[in-house]
């Protein structure tokens, strides 16, 4: 949980996540690659979303391909 203080400051974890949903990973790659659960990946691609970290025709493109 980020404190009061850090409310500005992104996660590296998450800004690793975006990175890789960026390049066009799935799901289940990014799980494989930082060895979180596939929850965790989820919730962290949601958030990369709702933060504009990675852009919804990024999305569309993943959706597409699976």
């Amino acid at each position: 949980m980020l404190s009061v203080g850090h409310h500005r400051t992104k996660p590296p974890l998450l800004l690793q996540a975006a990175e890789l949903f960026g390049d066009g990973l799935t799901v289940r790659e990014v799980t494989a690659t930082l060895r979180i659960s596939k929850s965790e990946a989820g919730r962290l691609r949601l958030r990369a979303l709702a933060e504009r970290l990675v852009s919804g025709d990024q999305e569309l493109s993943q959706v597409a391909v699976q």
